[in-house]
């Protein structure tokens, strides 16, 4: 229940209330002194989140208000603790001085934060991407243009999307914590649709006016995109502005891309091939990403991110990036010197924004100024290695970094308005002010023992504090020796506490030393900011260059620690792997991997996978997805030898699970993950596909397989990978022309099954279900239970088996049926 403001308010209450009103769908963090307060329902609810002790405002002229406070200096930890709760907060700051304010002291809002416009996440290596959508309406499908932007990095990148299917798999790309949808099509049904896909996807609805390009942004970023893009870059920038954040000057480019000049990789197949989180547990550990990521920086780790994402699929692109992890592969001490030097280089995309957004401190310039000087070092590295990439060279920037190396203190506070920021010698009128200031301690201490001297009162003490200033303590016992001159100002339980006119001199002189000190130092700091801003863009450019150098750099160690190979990769038609290797699996198993060679081409494009559970069908399925995938982000391979055919498409059918919450079986789930391969895949696609058809009886199962295994070879033509426990679907190498058996090889030893890990040609007639199942630890009665009933059933199977045909139903017993179910494995329109 909200609760109703009290009848009576002191006029600070009140305008809190004022401004409250104004931001009713944030937190406010009110301002008082050294505290940000929060009232009302914005206590209750930051309080239960941020475990702090919830206490009531309780003045004589009003009534009891619901209150919890942080202290300003430590608010980031709280803040990002809110904003994981899907929170948004306004900043209320106090901006005019208390000492000099007569009523109350001036405040407004000076900025709003939101899960995807915060400075304050801890997890650097992250993009936090504020999303903004915009609908094409159009008589038989809609369109979309997106767009996105990471304001801790100044990312910004734009595609036009011409369906809700591309959509929804490019909003699960990049993981948008935020987004802009316009107010006018909040009944859309694609709306409604991410809402579901994204339950906990914080998304703000925008007038009409936040998509019209009223100078909402500067003009050298529209000249870099076409008009039909401007929409949703315009409300970006709107969204921007209603939170406060106007000086976005590190946005300078607008990179737009289109998803067909890339490999499509939908969420299914994300989660299916462990791209990027594990699917047992959600870790980023077991990951594809977790295995490359060798970078230094988090500059690194995010370009590594989203070469991952978005794999090329122009020849030339992927050779370019070959070329360079040859070169470094081929000097592996100059590989590593590049990588030590690059530890040493900070996140200059984030600094620089801080810088941008009058956020930074000045440990963020003593960071920008070290990473600088790595600068030339790598400069030299470069001359040592060969090829087109290595014959560019950093600009050096030698006048920022000795700028900084003169002007910032080696250890400086994070407060900017505290002094302590600058060194001696850069200022002269600094200089004059920091001897006053220092002199003015040794004069305190000869004042004390000036002071001691004369009274003969040796306990006598100087000191200060906020409230008196500089006083003069005596305790109770000597009071009887203090002058007639001391002036008394506080008296304590023990002590008395005085001022003397030589005293409040020396405490104006000081004091007025000490804020002059720090009002200059912010100048002088503001002054740094400004020349560092001026080399905004080719700051912004080396960090792109140095960001892109590591992410080399990674898969260089990743290729020499690992044993990848160089990939041979063409526009043919065409895989064919030597002594092949899951690349994450094989790092991870205890015991020694077995590789695989795979071959695929025109005239065997359907490998038929055989083989019982756990004996390693998914492994070789999935490690020829990871490697085209890891071939095509330039990376090398985890085999002996690969020659690779571009792929626009990975998709994957892999595992069995529910979709409860919307009403879906797992059978339901498979079927319209079938239904979106065969609508989407083309010739050029890789499919992997893990028991089609289990999810129902075994006739209509097999039916179901023959049907999809079947149009994929007579429609697609895509090269595919297709594992099954239906016997049945072997005679398809018969019965079309491109379809391959292949089985994972088993050794039966007495009782005993070893799995080999081998892949063969030809099949295997037996499952092992109840083999793996003793393995698995069932009761030895449900074990002979289960081969007393196998042997039953194998039995009567015997009496329909088709002459000459041993253990399998012929073929024709399914045709009829697998035409049948082919059609309704269509029916499944839309998905």
């Amino acid at each position: 229940m909200p609760f109703e403001p009290p009848k009576k308010l002191t006029p600070m209450m009140l305008q809190y209330l004022e401004i409250k009103q104004k931001h009713q769908d944030c937190i406010l963090f009110y301002r008082l002194g050294d505290f940000y307060e929060m009232f009302f329902e914005d206590a209750v609810t930051a309080s239960s989140i941020l475990k702090i002790t919830l206490t009531s405002r309780s003045r004589k002229d009003e009534e009891k208000i619901p209150m919890c406070g942080i202290p300003f200096h430590s608010a980031d930890r709280y803040i990002e603790k809110l904003l994981e709760a899907g929170k948004k907060i306004a900043i209320c700051e106090q901006v005019s001085d208390p000492n000099l304010s007569k009523g109350i002291v001036e405040r407004k809002v000076v900025q709003i934060i939101t899960p995807a416009l915060t400075l304050h996440s801890t997890k650097q290596e992250e993009q936090n991407y504020l999303a903004s959508i915009f609908v094409e309406k159009k008589e038989k499908q809609d369109s979309f243009v997106l767009s996105y932007l990471d304001l801790a990095t100044g990312q910004l990148r734009s595609t036009h999307l011409s369906s809700e299917e591309n959509l929804r798999d490019e909003l699960s790309r990049i993981s948008a914590k935020e987004l802009l949808w316009p107010k006018r099509f909040q009944e859309n049904p694609t709306l409604r649709v991410i809402q579901k896909l994204y339950p906990n996807l914080l998304i703000n609805f925008l007038p009409e006016t936040a998509y019209r390009p009223q100078g909402i942004f500067s003009d050298h970023l529209v000249q870099k995109i076409k008009p039909e893009l401007w929409p949703a870059v315009h409300a970006l920038f709107y969204y921007l502005k209603t939170a406060h954040f106007e000086n976005v000057l590190h946005f300078q480019n607008v990179e737009v891309y289109e998803t067909k000049n890339c490999m499509h990789l939908d969420a299914t197949t994300l989660r299916n091939l462990e791209i990027l989180k594990t699917n047992y547990d959600g870790k980023f550990e077991g990951s594809l990403l977790w295995l490359l990521d060798q970078t230094k920086t988090s500059m690194g780790h995010r370009k590594l991110r989203q070469w991952v994402l978005y794999p090329l699929i122009q020849v030339q692109d992927i050779l370019d990036r070959q070329n360079v992890i040859e070169s470094l592969t081929q000097s592996p001490t100059l590989l590593e010197d590049i990588r030590k030097a690059l530890s040493e280089v900070s996140d200059l995309e984030r600094i620089l924004s801080r810088l941008t957004l009058a956020s930074a401190n000045a440990r963020d310039l003593l960071a920008l100024g070290a990473s600088l000087k790595k600068v030339p070092e790598l400069n030299v590295f470069f001359e040592k290695l060969t090829g087109h990439y290595f014959k560019t060279r950093f600009f050096p920037f030698h006048d920022l970094t000795g700028l900084l190396d003169r002007a910032i203190q080696e250890n400086p506070p994070l407060a900017l308005k505290e002094g302590a920021l600058i060194q001696k010698g850069y200022d002269a009128q600094l200089d004059e002010l920091i001897h006053l200031c220092e002199n003015g301690k040794s004069a305190l201490l000869n004042l004390e023992a000036q002071e001691r001297q004369k009274t003969g009162i040796s306990s006598l003490k100087v000191r200060y504090n906020q409230v008196f200033g500089y006083y003069i303590e005596v305790t109770n016992v000597h009071l009887k020796s203090v002058p007639s001159h001391y002036i008394r100002k506080q008296t304590l339980v023990n002590a008395e506490r005085f001022i003397t006119e030589e005293l409040k001199e020396f405490e104006t002189r000081i004091l007025s030393a000490t804020e002059k000190r720090k009002k200059l130092e912010y100048e002088i700091f503001e002054n740094i900011r400004s020349q560092i801003l001026e080399k905004l863009a080719p700051l912004l450019s080396l960090a792109s260059k140095l960001s892109e150098l590591d992410a080399f750099c990674a898969l260089s160690k990743v290729a020499l620690a690992y044993r990848y190979t160089k990939p041979d990769v063409s526009y043919r038609y065409y895989f064919d792997l030597q002594e092949a290797r899951h690349p994450v699996i094989e790092r991870t198993l205890k015991e020694r991997f077995i590789p695989n060679d795979i071959h695929l081409d025109e005239n065997h494009f359907l490998m038929v996978i055989t083989g019982p559970n756990m004996a390693g069908k998914s492994t070789v399925m999935r490690e020829l997805a990871l490697i085209s995938l890891l071939a095509q982000i330039g990376s090398f391979v985890p085999a002996s030898k690969a020659e690779l055919g571009i792929v626009d498409r990975i998709f994957t059918r892999v595992g069995a699970h529910d979709n409860l919450s919307q009403g879906e079986s797992t059978f339901m789930v498979e079927m319209k993950e079938t239904a979106h391969i065969l609508k989407h895949a083309t010739s050029q696609s890789l499919i992997i596909l893990d028991e089609i058809g289990r999810g129902t009886s075994t006739f209509d199962g097999v039916s179901i397989a023959w049907a999809v295994a079947n149009y994929i070879q007579s429609q697609i033509k895509a090269k595919t990978l297709f594992a099954t426990h239906y016997h049945e679907l072997t005679f398809l190498e018969k019965e079309l022309k491109g379809v391959t058996n292949f089985h994972i090889a088993v050794q039966e030893v007495g009782q005993e099954i070893v799995f080999l890990r081998k892949l063969l040609p030809g099949t295997i007639q037996r499952s092992y279900g109840v083999e793996v199942a003793r393995l698995a630890g069932l009761p030895q009665s449900v074990i002979t239970s289960a081969k007393t009933m196998l042997k039953n059933l194998e039995h009567k199977s015997l009496k329909h088996m088709h002459p000459g045909q041993k253990g399998v139903r012929p073929p024709s017993t399914y045709e009829e049926k697998a035409l049948h179910n082919q059609n309704l494995l269509f029916e499944f329109k839309g998905v």
